[in-house]
């Protein structure tokens, strides 16, 4: 896929018109981005770079080199799981086992977490029924 087709991508996902797309990384006139899509440019880098400043969620390597998928996969666009007490602190394996215990079923409608499960499965059962069986 072309850079332009990439910046069309965008555009059509953020259901954004160039006007408004161009506004929203810092052009003040939407000349920029309507020469690149109607003229099938190449985007400049420092049009690029502004694009990613505006929608960090958009992958680098997917806007420069159409290499990958066009997110950040498990970073900005995705939830991210903290894991810390009311102190700041990092939680224990028996406080965030029994955290898991208490809401599995919330927790298994969350895609990371039913990966995490998956993948990780065997060692946090064994800790759920550790802190079962002290309950």
């Amino acid at each position: 896929m072309e850079g332009y087709q990439r910046i069309q991508k965008i555009l059509e996902y953020y259901k954004l018109n160039k006007s408004s797309f161009s506004k929203a990384i810092g052009y003040t006139q939407n000349s920029t981005i309507n020469r690149i899509i109607k003229e099938r440019r190449k985007p400049s880098k420092k049009t690029l770079e502004k694009i990613l400043q505006k929608f960090p969620e958009i992958s680098y390597d997917w806007l420069f080199y159409d290499r990958g998928s066009m997110f950040i996969k498990d970073e900005k666009k995705q939830e991210k799981i903290k894991l810390f007490t009311a102190e700041d602190k990092i939680a224990s394996t028996e406080e965030v086992a029994a955290y898991f215990f208490q809401n599995l079923d919330e927790l298994k409608q969350n895609p990371i977490i039913e990966l995490l499960l998956k993948t990780e499965g065997q060692a946090i059962a064994i800790e759920l029924l550790k802190i079962k069986e002290q309950s």
